[in-house]
């Protein structure tokens, strides 16, 4: 009898062996996961630093040769065209690492790391003060009138978007030195790290800095243009920014979110991480194409940086641009002045 009791027991060990063994013959193979080949990825990196290089330049010369820095919202669009170019500078960095494999040493994918954080925090707040002054809210509006109090608002606004970067430089120093291949432009997400709690912590901060708290801000300001119709005209161009500015990193922070959560959310199957890291690819690539869509809504949305983009490329006129009525009136903006300085 015992004879016979022994012979299932070992065959289930036998059958526990061969589970185990036909999982290691099978591993998950995510080499083939990336929509982007790395050549690929590699001239799509450089493709985009080019062009968004040479729109935000064209906008900063406008801003600072034509429309001059004499009132607030154009001190904040100054800011956001400048958030641009910092998170637009990894990218010759990146673009050798993605083509030809493995990546930079760890101090300076840092750095990196940093400064692509830096400018997208950067652009997603100053996009909130420009809804702020555009939509007249009261009390911010009105303290953030004056050049000064705008220029001061700006800096404090590029400090508070440094400090809300520096986890992603901190959990990159704190990562393993073999985790250098996944400094390039398909890899380190915002999500340096491996642990789970601070993944979800990340991935969170993210969304709520970059898409959540800008929207909010713009539903508040588009229920108070409702009463003041003669403010819409002005609040078209900022409106028009952040909302693109939200469609376009939406999905790959929502990308962002189910990356982070997969285990969570049951997705940590080889199928689905591969999907996933496929779509935060493709998602990651269309919000790093904003940094020169800007350029294209300034033209369409604001007549006086047509005009001047007119002046500066087709010599439309014999005499320089001249600045419009609200731009070369000195002192504090009054609300009939903000509606002709657009940008």
């Amino acid at each position: 009898m015992a004879n016979y009791t022994a012979v299932p027991e070992d065959e289930y060990d036998v059958l526990i062996d061969g589970d185990l063994s036909g999982e290691e013959v099978h591993p998950c193979d995510k080499s083939a996961s990336g929509v982007l080949s790395a050549q690929q990825a590699g001239q799509v990196c450089a493709s985009l630093f080019t062009v968004g290089l040479l729109s935000n330049s064209l906008v900063l010369f406008i801003l600072i040769k034509y429309k001059g820095l004499k009132h607030v919202e154009n001190i904040y669009f100054l800011g956001v065209a400048l958030s641009n170019l910092c998170f637009l500078l990894p990218l010759p960095f990146w673009a050798p690492a993605t083509t030809h494999g493995g990546g930079l040493d760890h101090p300076k994918c840092g750095v990196l790391v940093l400064l692509h954080a830096f400018g997208l925090h950067g652009e997603a707040l100053f996009n909130v003060l420009l809804t702020v002054h555009a939509s007249q809210v009261r009390g911010l509006a009105s303290a953030l009138r004056t050049v000064t109090s705008g220029v001061i608002a700006a800096l404090l606004t590029g400090l508070m978007a440094f400090l809300v970067s520096l986890p992603e430089l901190l959990f990159y120093i704190l990562a393993p030195e073999d985790r250098n291949s996944r400094c390039s432009f398909s890899n380190p997400h915002f999500l340096p790290v491996e642990e789970t709690s601070w993944k979800h912590i990340l991935a969170l901060k993210m969304n709520i800095l970059v898409l959540v708290f800008p929207l909010s801000v713009l539903l508040y300001g588009c229920l108070r243009m409702r009463s003041g119709e003669e403010q819409s005209e002005r609040f078209r161009l900022v409106c028009g920014v952040v909302v693109v500015f939200l469609l376009m990193w939406a999905p790959y922070g929502i990308a962002l979110l189910l990356s982070a959560f997969r285990e969570c959310l049951s997705l940590h199957g080889c199928e689905s991480s591969s999907k996933l890291d496929a779509s935060i690819q493709v998602t990651k690539t269309i919000a790093t194409a904003h940094c020169w869509v800007n350029l294209l809504l300034y033209v369409w949305l604001d007549r006086a940086f047509r005009r001047h983009l007119c002046n500066l490329f087709l010599r439309c006129g014999q005499s320089p641009p001249q600045p419009s009525v609200g731009e070369a009136t000195r002192g504090t903006v009054t609300e009939s002045q903000d509606r002709s300085t657009q940008l």
